[in-house]
């Protein structure tokens, strides 16, 4: 990771290529190692800062190794947030980690969620199950929501494939079924007829998950972490929980009792917020603050005008 990163640092700094455009969006997590020319405008869209050496260093920095390259990658880091002119991040959570680890001032910081085409969802016939998907792997915590559904009288489906697959399905109780790879056309079938979506990612710095669900009409039971317990509204479009099996037992519980207020066409117009066009309109606002954030306006008093 640290010899990839101080790659990426070194053949960043010159790029000829970008230097023949006036204006330049660059996008990636990692801080831009590109030097601008003086009269070049850069808007830098990050999706997250570095996970490991910031937020997730609570969780990940138990070895000497992985402090020493969070240590090192913080060190570097620092002296290029002042290239940009414009910073955009895809959530208010990501903004947060913005001025928080990199110390950028929050009026150099614009919010423009990442586009999710929510007009290709809809709501079909409703089935009685459950759904979640994601890459099966550790971060996204579905062991949780396997083993939660042991003591529930309702059908979970499972999409999606990874490394965690097998130790999942010789874990999961009867009412639990594994579907694996879904494309296009099943997941948005799913997803429009399932009784509710459950995420329970780690700290998720935006989540499309959530929005595909919502754009479908479909509630969403989430995690109280990250920014996906932004994404929900209690009572309305789904209800938030812990991480762990109990509480996402008492999310499902609460759900069967009370359902939602909100209906499947008012949860898609929520979604709507999240659309590629927002996406596009934002993007155009960020590039048009930054163009004139980076304008050199030369005055003249009246004794030197010519």
């Amino acid at each position: 990771m640290f010899s990839r990163d101080l790659y990426y640092a070194f053949a960043a700094q010159r790029i000829p290529e970008l230097a023949e455009y006036d204006t330049v969006v660059l996008s990636k997590n990692e801080l831009s190692w590109y030097v601008p020319e003086d009269e070049q405008t850069v808007i830098h869209y990050v999706h997250s800062t570095p996970r490991t050496p910031y937020d997730l260093f609570q969780q990940r920095g138990d070895s000497l190794p992985t402090r020493l390259y969070s240590f090192v990658a913080r060190t570097l880091f620092l002296p290029n947030t002042k290239y940009p002119d414009r910073f955009v991040a895809n959530s208010e959570l990501v903004a947060r980690r913005l001025e928080r680890y990199w110390r950028i001032s929050a009026d150099r910081i614009d919010v423009v969620y990442p586009p999710v085409p929510v007009d290709e969802y809809s709501p079909s016939d409703p089935k009685e199950y459950y759904l979640t998907y994601s890459r099966l792997i550790p971060e996204k915590r579905i062991d949780a929501i396997v083993d939660a559904f042991a003591e529930l009288d309702a059908e979970l489906v499972v999409g999606g494939s990874g490394e965690e697959r097998d130790r999942l399905e010789r874990r999961a109780p009867e009412n639990v079924r594994f579907v694996g790879y879904m494309d296009e056309s099943e997941k948005k079938r799913r997803l429009g007829e399932a009784r509710a979506l459950l995420f329970n990612a780690m700290n998720e710095d935006f989540g499309m998950i959530p929005v595909e669900a919502l754009a479908s009409g479909t509630p969403v039971l989430g995690v109280d972490e990250g920014y996906t317990k932004y994404q929900i509204k209690a009572g309305k479009n789904g209800y938030t929980h812990d991480p762990d099996p109990k509480s996402i037992r008492s999310a499902v519980e609460r759900f069967e009792r009370e359902g939602v207020a909100w209906s499947a066409a008012e949860i898609q117009e929520y979604a709507e917020r999240y659309s590629a066009e927002a996406f596009r309109q934002g993007m155009q606002d960020a590039v048009a603050r930054a163009e004139d954030d980076a304008t050199i306006d030369v005055s003249y008093g009246s004794g030197d005008e010519t």
